[in-house]
Parts: structure tokens; C-alpha cells; sequence
């Protein structure tokens, strides 16, 4: 089969078309491919025909392309599952999925819900040796500037989903200011182990 005249027409057919509902851009020629922002080099197209477009430009190209396709659909590199989405059917069931973790994401953590919209302050600690701050103040947005950790890493150590990182630490969910896997772990074991003794 032709994949590069399917795509040509497809994308042609697209630019005549508007999306009602959730939307995605789409590069025509990719950026991996040496494509750029310009408008005439982008596209309005629904999830599923975003996904579907994907599709050709592996099928044409191979490649890399088959990295950017196997990253929209979060896949192992090795699956076959690929074949399935030219089924209609199924491309509508990933469109369904893409607009509503786009609606989740755009309702917990954009605006006034990211994480640097929090204007809570809290104190992260740093027990290293070789280092530069003892102790970060301030709300996620400042303590990005002065620990240079990630937005990510600085409330997942203030949730207690993570222990430390960068050897900074929140005393709240590590108190005894433990600093890399191996110690967190055997504090851990130590805590399981004197669990058991009392029971």
C-alpha cells in the first residue's frame, strides 16, 4: 500500500474539516523529520485521527517514528498491539481516553491546582556533607530556585511518596532525615522487624 499518498490524503482531507470537541495539534511533516512549528506545517485533529496519522508516518518512515507512535500509546517497544489501532472502533476508544486524562490533568494540575499555584509553605532539610543549603524555605515555587529539584520531587517529598531527593528531605515523613534507597530500606526492615517482636 501507498502510505505516503493514504497520509497526504488524510491530512488533506483533515485541513478541510473542523474538530468539534477535544482537539490535539499535530505536525504534518514531524520535527524528528526536520518539520517546524509554522502554521502551515500544523493541524487540528481529533485524538483518533491524530493517532491514526501517527500510524502512517511509522508506516512511511519506520524509525523513530515508531518510538513517536509506540510514546502516544505508552507501549512496549516489542508489541504487535500496533496492528489493532486501524480498527475505528478502537482508535475512538483512545480518543475517549486522551480527552479525559487531558480533563483530568487540565482540572487537578493547571491554574490554580499545579503544584506551583500551592502557596503553602513548608521547610525541606538537607543532612549531606558537601552541601550548599541546610535548610529550604518557602512555598514549591521557591524551593524549586533554591534546591533545584523539580516541581515533581518537591511535592512528592512533601506528600511522603518519596523519601529524599538530592539529599533534601521533609521532616514530616522523614524525621530522621534518611538519605538514599539502601538506608530508607533498611529503616524499613528495621521497622517491620520490631513490629513482629511486639505482636
Amino acid at each position: 500500500m501507498d502510505y505516503k499518498r493514504v497520509y497526504n490524503e488524510f491530512i488533506s482531507d483533515r485541513k478541510s474539516k473542523d474538530v468539534i470537541g477535544y482537539s490535539e495539534k499535530h505536525h504534518i511533516i514531524p520535527k524528528a523529520l526536520g518539520g517546524s512549528n509554522a502554521k502551515n506545517n500544523l493541524i487540528i485533529l481529533s485524538a483518533s485521527d491524530h493517532l491514526f496519522a501517527h500510524l502512517l508516518l511509522a508506516k512511511i518512515h519506520g524509525g523513530m517514528m515508531w518510538f513517536a507512535l509506540k510514546m502516544m500509546l505508552e507501549m512496549h517497544p516489542n508489541s504487535k498491539k500496533t496492528r489493532n489501532i486501524t480498527n475505528k472502533k478502537k482508535r475512538y476508544s483512545f480518543e475517549t481516553m486522551r480527552k479525559n486524562v487531558a480533563l483530568y490533568y487540565s482540572d487537578n494540575y493547571s491554574g490554580n491546582n499545579s503544584a506551583l499555584a500551592c502557596k503553602e509553605i513548608f521547610m525541606l532539610h538537607n543532612d549531606l556533607q558537601n552541601r550548599s543549603i541546610d535548610i529550604a524555605y518557602g512555598t514549591i515555587s521557591d524551593l524549586r530556585e533554591q534546591t533545584g529539584l523539580q516541581s515533581s520531587e518537591i511535592s512528592a517529598l512533601k506528600c511522603g511518596t518519596r523519601m529524599s531527593a538530592k539529599g533534601f528531605y521533609y521532616k514530616k515523613y522523614n524525621p530522621k532525615g534518611l538519605i538514599g534507597y539502601k538506608a530508607i530500606q533498611e529503616e524499613k526492615n528495621k521497622n517491620i522487624y520490631y513490629d513482629l517482636m511486639l505482636r
